[in-house]
């Protein structure tokens, strides 16, 4: 997954890295990839895919998925440069936040599997969505 010998992870190995990691998502990414235009094509927008692909995974009881990708997330907030950093904390944790709070598990459903780093980056959008409600 991560070369040691290199420099930090960047934004164009994210998606790599995912499909190394779970390789059904590679299916269903290629898949979701054919409905979009030349507009939809960001690092971003594949991030909230994998928030979706996370959620039904995760209603689908398939907990292992679920875990390889946070495992995924914990490693870029680890190695990752800035810009992947952040392409994973707005693109992938917020998105998920987000899709998970319309659900009747709510976002509380995800918080055992995140690690040291993404639970600091998962509290401090938490917080931040908490204090823009009041």
């Amino acid at each position: 997954m991560y070369d040691p010998r290199k420099a930090l992870i960047t934004v164009p190995e994210i998606l790599p890295m995912t499909f190394s990691a779970c390789p059904y998502f590679r299916q269903r990414w290629m898949e979701y990839r054919q409905h979009l235009s030349d507009s939809d094509d960001s690092d971003y927008v594949d991030l909230v895919y994998l928030a979706r692909f996370v959620i039904e995974e995760y209603e689908c009881g398939q907990e292992a998925t679920v875990g390889l990708i946070f495992r995924l997330t914990e490693v870029v907030f680890n190695q990752g440069n800035e810009p992947a950093k952040h392409a994973f904390e707005v693109g992938f944790l917020e998105a998920l936040q987000s899709l998970a709070s319309w659900k009747r598990y709510g976002v509380e459903a995800f918080t055992r599997w995140l690690e040291p780093r993404s639970k600091m980056v998962w509290d401090g959008l938490t917080l931040s969505s908490r204090l823009q409600k009041t």
